[in-house]
């Protein structure tokens, strides 16, 4: 099982859940963990069962309002199910429970936009990481979400982690501000369904080339995937 965490003081759960989308429409089992404070998912996700830790949505399931890998296996195991029947877990993050709380991920990803606030709590939070973390240096990758044209670049968002041992990967993703996206996603919390239909041509592009780094898909197999998500609904 590949471990994905996503990690950042930002709303980020329109990215998690179109990933996992992706990545359940190849066949694999995916599980889509909240670990954020307020316990996002529990509101937007259709709940299968009152009160469920565990609940289908969309071709993957998602477990609601977990802090660790260990609650996380004990919720599986009152369900009769079992971590190691999944392909993929994704780990939605707004802080750092410390490394014993998830482990080290196989894809680690930074998420922030430029606002001040967001960036400065992401410092914070990749200060308590570099900290913990026995690795000489906390690889990963960046995302900017969202994107906008502020005068700021990629390397000046970069630059305020300088003071930490971060290596970061050559690739970032970019996903831009813009009202159509946004209006997608909150007609999804409404749909038992999500449908990507409707996404701009940039996200589109950025959640293909995301999902196929953690698949490792080459561009034809991303293509097909993302087609086939799209026509589910």
């Amino acid at each position: 099982m590949k471990t994905v965490q996503l990690i950042g003081a930002c709303e980020k759960h329109d990215l998690l859940l179109y990933t996992a989308k992706l990545l359940g429409s190849s066949g694999a089992r995916v599980l889509v963990a909240d670990h954020t404070l307020t316990g996002n998912y529990a509101y937007i996700v259709p709940m299968t069962k009152e009160n469920a830790v565990i609940t289908e949505y969309d071709g993957f399931d998602v477990a609601l309002g977990v802090g660790s890998l260990g609650q996380l296996e004990e919720a599986l195991a009152e369900v009769g199910e079992s971590i190691d029947l999944y392909d993929y877990l994704l780990i939605d993050s707004d802080t750092y429970a410390g490394e014993g709380a998830w482990g080290i991920p196989d894809h680690l990803y930074l998420v922030s936009g430029f606002g001040r606030y967001t960036v400065r709590k992401n410092v914070s939070i990749m200060e308590q990481y570099s900290a913990e973390v026995s690795e000489d240096r906390v690889r990963l990758q960046l995302i900017v979400s969202p994107y906008a044209d502020c005068g700021l670049s990629v390397g000046d968002l970069k630059a305020e982690f300088d003071h930490l041992p971060l290596r970061w990967d050559e690739t970032h993703y970019e996903f831009w501000h813009d009202e159509r996206d946004y209006a997608v996603g909150i007609a999804n919390q409404y749909r038992e369904r999500m449908t990507l239909r409707g996404l701009t041509r940039q996200t589109r592009t950025q959640l293909r080339e995301l999902a196929a780094s953690i698949a490792d898909w080459d561009r034809k197999t991303a293509n097909r995937v993302y087609r086939k998500a799209g026509k589910r609904r």
